[in-house]
């Protein structure tokens, strides 16, 4: 049976009527897929699916990224929250194939992306450093394991699932081990939904720091390309513009 990870409710304005977006933890397959499965009920049709990925790490982000893209066709009808029509909070996640097009790509959302990092309902909060190396993380719902190809080493990232910290809050525990000193911290959100997703862009801003010394864990694969997914949070309009620009730099 699939574990519920994520969940958010929209309000679709036109008839006041819940929208209801899920997300459960990857399953593995076999030894090289692991499958995540969605819901989304409340538009049009309803959509129950599921994504493949490689491991519980590509298996996650694709399936974020397609609820979100599923979101986003009816964005200017949502409402998240009280918030107003057209601004449903829904992030901008799609796959990059190359770090130089992800950075470019950050460069190109930066100004957009501060004003609202810079609002986010409470900051990442470290870890105390004498309890990273004893207290394991519970409930992980994503892992992906990398090689430092300076070291020869594994570097392992993971993700938890989000756990609710208070009445409006709530909390994603996520870590980075075999790069120097571990980091393990939390991330707070308004609801299960968005610390999800903050956990998962928080460790691929850690590692992008680092990716020019990382490579996939398989035999002949490139140091400078971890697989990490791009994320963003700007508005509906800056979104489209992402998308057209992503299009455009990878069909160059």
């Amino acid at each position: 049976m699939t574990t519920l990870v994520a969940e958010r409710s929209y309000r679709k304005v036109a008839t006041n009527s819940d929208v209801v977006a899920r997300l459960f933890a990857p399953e593995r397959v076999n030894d090289c897929e692991w499958r995540c499965r969605i819901e989304l009920h409340g538009l049009t049709s309803p959509v129950d699916r599921s994504i493949i990925g490689g491991d519980s790490f590509q298996a996650l982000y694709l399936g974020l990224q397609l609820l979100c893209r599923l979101l986003a066709d009816d964005e200017a009808e949502l409402a998240s929250l009280d918030g107003a029509s057209g601004d449903a909070d829904i992030p901008l996640v799609t796959s990059c194939c190359f770090p130089q097009t992800r950075t470019e790509a950050l460069r190109f959302v930066t100004q957009r992306d501060q004003e609202l990092l810079d609002a986010l309902p409470g900051p990442v909060s470290s870890v105390p450093p004498e309890s990273v190396p004893g207290t394991p993380m519970t409930d992980i719902v994503a892992e992906r394991v990398l090689r430092d190809v300076t070291t020869d080493a594994a570097v392992v990232a993971r993700l938890s699932a989000p756990k609710r910290a208070a009445a409006t809050r709530w909390s994603c525990e996520f870590e980075v081990r075999g790069l120097g000193r571990p980091m393990a911290q939390a991330i707070s959100g308004a609801d299960s939904f968005q610390a999800l997703y903050l956990g998962l862009r928080a460790i691929c801003v850690h590692l992008e720091q680092h990716e020019h010394r990382l490579a996939l864990p398989f035999d002949g694969a490139p140091s400078g390309d971890a697989g990490l997914p791009f994320i963003s949070f700007c508005p509906p309009q800056a979104k489209q513009e992402a998308h057209r620009y992503l299009r455009d730099k990878l069909m160059a």
